[in-house]
């Protein structure tokens, strides 16, 4: 398997979609879709939490994710607003961000719908 890589800054593991797939299984990460949701409905990760990209802050962040030391695995639709959401977490305090690279596009196993 390929190793995860951290982004320029050091901070934001990116993932690639199998790493994603192999430490949701086993590590039950909090999953973050930041798509508008009405993508969103049309297909996510299984037990995928909404959570808008233009949505973030403290707050909410607080209230969707919970402690700051709680890994968290985002993605989008092909990556660019995932990485985007990666680092807004990591201004605000959040130390185990992970970024699925590729995006849902990239996305090679089930997918749920509602």
């Amino acid at each position: 398997m390929a190793q995860a890589t951290k982004d320029k800054a050091g901070h934001i593991t990116r993932l690639t979609p199998q790493q994603a797939h192999d430490m949701i299984e086993g590590q039950h990460p909090r999953v973050i879709d930041v798509r508008p949701e009405g993508m969103y409905r049309r297909g996510h990760l299984v037990d995928a939490v909404d959570y808008p990209l233009p949505d973030i802050d403290a707050e909410s962040a607080e209230e969707v994710i919970g402690a700051l030391d709680t890994p968290v695995v985002v993605y989008c639709q092909t990556g660019v607003h995932s990485s985007l959401a990666a680092r807004e977490l990591e201004s605000l305090g959040y130390t185990c961000v992970y970024d699925m690279e590729g995006g849902i596009s990239a996305w090679p196993y089930e997918v749920a719908q509602n």
